[in-house]
């Protein structure tokens, strides 16, 4: 019997499970439910991921992260999938017999916060196994929630969806045909219409044509993404992939023009909601950008192969130049100078004095987070303190705490992302700087600190839209997807402000100031490294909009050709050779996975941070109206359709237009 003055589950609850002895027993040793049952006290102890579906009207709503278990995955989907299938079905009976029409489902909206409602815990539990699969799971863990999470997965999909049901879509188009207030997006729209349930009672061959082509495209995805995961190394699979992305582009053109496009590309940017007016409009913006940073980026030799036929980087080996000797120097510097919990604050400070939110560290509720080096912060609106969400931050790249899988894991991720599942949302962020130890505080590396600034910015502008979703009650808006990387990239941008980075130095070190030449060098290499980032992205946005607006599967040029031609006129210094299909992978597992992303968003996120950079720079920064102003008009963007649009935001930045001149003065290129 174990001697303890305190009760056994208190006892139990301050170890993390598979990670102490107690009393010289291996709780490890032990089955997960049996050590639930004795850290809980109870026979029955309550699933903390059940337990996660069902907090929308709680005002102080976390998930209890670290009491989840793989086995908590499993049972919840089994009880969730039962209701949502009986929720569906019921909500058709009552379309069908006009029950609540008048009272519940006046307008699209009402009828969409109902389907949303019934999604949620579905969605909520997809999120449980991806966050724990991805970065969460403790390392001894780590099989058993990959595992967990892909049961689930094979569950939801074979789950009914929504957009397949004629009852739903007809109800919908009908309201969306006489409602002033109807918010039916396009996407939504697409995927309905991909089931065939666009095609009328006269036309059942174009319907029945759009069922297959959907279901084949959701195979060869699976099977492309199954080979890709496997290997994708050997001659056989790099034949199996070129043969699966073939077939792709071949049925997602026949989709588009039973939809009524005329290229899957002009589909993608109206399904994406994007600024930009045409495929033509992002092709020239890409040219544009291009030429300015041609001068910017790496000049490597090549030497042509003749048996393998390709441009291969030369070998010979290089001495370090001065300049690079300068940079090592630099970085070594910087790291010795800059912490991470002085970094936060000046983030903190930042967002309240530029963009108006509070940001609090929730001491209190440390024991939530999926490990001991999670951090809490509650985010706020600084005008009436109400609150706008919760970021759990993950820094470390602990092997302790974290898998060898999830060691490097850098991302910024909303976590609730159904607005009917709480109403204030949860974000996450997940980094991979090297921890301390003994409370020694940490040292930022110029990557990691560049990182820290971008994923806070990524997590805000996520629970900003959020929120406004469930504020607004419109769970299905999409912003347009080439503003997603905005705020991030915003508040990078602020390293090039001299007045940010004398807070920073005061808050990392007292009586201490960035002496000017070591900045001059890390915002030269901060330069650079924009400008080869650039000029990636648009090698793959260009390969995209080519791949699926006039790539012919039967004509003279092959993918692996195509690729080759756009990667020398763009990123000449890094080709790939006729065995990498990388480029390639990373535009269909992207579509594959959204296909509202696109590869245009960093570009067109860049130019838009600039320019509101810019407007910030012209304006007096000791004007606290004018700083107030401003800051309210970049949250403004996030919070209704109204706001978010082309216009909206060049009448922000005093700009008749959204151009690369912005971007080509912020960066001094």
């Amino acid at each position: 019997m174990i001697q303890s003055s305190l009760p056994l589950q208190n006892l139990c609850a301050r170890l993390p499970i598979g990670r102490r002895n107690l009393s010289g027993f291996d709780l490890s040793a032990l089955s997960s439910r049996l050590l639930e049952v004795v850290r809980s006290g109870s026979l029955n102890p309550p699933n903390p991921v059940l337990k996660s579906l069902r907090n929308k009207a709680d005002d102080c709503w976390h998930p209890e992260f670290r009491r989840m278990l793989p086995y908590h995955l499993e049972n919840a989907i089994q009880s969730t999938r039962t209701q949502y299938s009986v929720d569906l079905a019921e909500l058709e009976v009552a379309i069908t017999a006009g029950v609540d029409k008048e009272t519940q489902w006046k307008t699209t909206l009402d009828l969409l916060n109902r389907i949303d409602e019934i999604e949620a815990p579905l969605y909520q539990i997809k999120e449980v196994g991806q966050l724990f699969s991805e970065l969460a799971a403790l390392p001894d863990q780590q099989k058993q929630w990959q595992e967990a999470h892909r049961k689930t997965r094979s569950i939801r999909g074979a789950l009914r969806p929504f957009t397949g049901s004629k009852i739903i879509y007809q109800t919908l188009t009908e309201m969306a045909g006489s409602s002033t207030d109807a918010h039916f997006p396009i996407y939504l729209r697409l995927a309905f219409e991909r089931n065939g349930l666009c095609a009328d009672e006269g036309h059942p061959d174009k319907r029945q044509q759009l069922v297959e082509i959907d279901e084949k495209l959701k195979s060869l995805n699976r099977q492309l993404q199954s080979v890709v995961e496997r290997s994708g190394a050997n001659k056989s699979d790099r034949l199996s992939i070129v043969k699966y992305m073939y077939n792709i582009i071949g049925l997602t053109h026949l989709q588009a023009q039973h939809l009524g496009y005329s290229t899957v590309s002009s589909m993608m940017m109206h399904e994406r909601n994007a600024m930009s007016s045409s495929v033509e409009e992002v092709l020239n913006q890409n040219e544009s950008l291009a030429n300015i940073l041609r001068p910017y980026v790496p000049k490597a030799s090549v030497t042509l192969d003749e048996e393998a036929g390709a441009f291969l980087p030369s070998s010979k080996p290089k001495a370090p130049t001065d300049s690079e000797k300068e940079l090592w120097i630099a970085k070594q510097s910087f790291k010795k100078l800059v912490y991470l919990d002085g970094t936060i604050q000046a983030i903190v400070d930042f967002c309240d004095s530029i963009l108006g939110i509070n940001i609090v560290e929730n001491k209190d509720a440390s024991s939530l987070g999926w490990n001991q080096n999670v951090r809490i912060f509650d985010v706020a609106n600084k005008t009436d303190g109400s609150s706008i969400g919760t970021i759990f931050f993950d820094p470390y790249n602990d092997k302790y705490w974290r898998s060898s899988e999830a060691s490097e894991t850098t991302m910024s991720r909303l976590f609730s992302i159904r607005p009917n599942q709480t109403r204030f949302p949860v974000a996450v962020i997940g980094l991979s700087i090297e921890p301390t130890w003994d409370d020694v505080p940490t040292p930022l590396s110029w990557k990691d600190f560049q990182d820290v600034l971008f994923h806070f910015g990524n997590a805000l502008q996520m629970l900003l839209s959020q929120k406004a979703k469930i504020d607004n009650k419109t769970p299905y808006y999409l912003q347009p997807s080439d503003v997603s990387h905005f705020l991030g990239k915003f508040m990078v941008l602020w390293l090039y402000n001299d007045g940010f980075l004398e807070r920073l130095a005061q808050l990392s070190q007292d009586q201490f100031t960035f002496q000017p030449e070591l900045m001059r060098v890390l915002r030269q290499e901060f330069k650079k490294q924009r400008a080869t980032n650039l000029m990636e992205n648009i090698f793959l946005c260009t390969l995209e909009l080519a791949i699926f607006t006039d790539f012919d599967p039967r004509g003279d040029e092959t993918l692996v050709s195509l690729q080759g031609r756009i990667a020398r006129k763009y990123v000449p210094y890094d080709m790939p050779d006729s065995n990498d299909l990388g480029p390639m992978i990373e535009i269909f597992q992207c579509k594959n996975l959204d296909p509202k992303i696109s590869t245009n968003c960093p570009v067109h996120s860049e130019m838009l941070a600039c320019m509101a950079y810019k407007r910030f720079m012209t304006t007096d920064l000791q004007n606290a109206g004018a700083v107030e102003k401003l800051g309210q008009g970049i949250r403004n963007l996030f919070l209704s359709p109204e706001t978010s649009s082309k216009e909206y935001f060049e009448s922000l930045c005093d700009a008749t237009e959204i151009s690369v001149k912005s971007l080509r003065d912020v960066h001094d290129f």
